[in-house]
């Protein structure tokens, strides 16, 4: 397991003030791919920022909405690692402004 250090994000939207995600969740993965992941943190942190600036607040809002940021979150991840792999990710903190 590996913490991530914590991603804020604005979301979209058409207003002038703008929605905010404030994140921080656990990697599980096996612990050979441990370095991997650290190697690439940055990389990883600016990746998922660019994901959730393309978000609008409804779309992450509620269980469905973590879910979805979950999977996507594992993808975005795994494609920048590969060939190895996380297995999950738990929300420490999930605070959508």
């Amino acid at each position: 397991m590996h913490e991530f250090p914590q991603i804020k994000a604005d979301l979209k939207t058409g207003k002038c003030r703008s929605a905010m995600l404030r994140t921080t969740f656990v990697l599980q993965m096996r612990s050979t791919d441990l370095k991997r992941v650290q190697a690439m943190e940055l990389r990883i942190s600016d990746a998922i920022r660019s994901y959730l600036r393309d978000r609008e607040r409804s779309e992450l809002v509620g269980r469905k909405g973590a879910d979805r940021l979950r999977f996507e979150t594992t993808q975005i991840i795994n494609n920048l690692i590969a060939p190895s792999k996380i297995q999950g990710i738990l929300f420490k903190e999930f605070v959508l402004q």
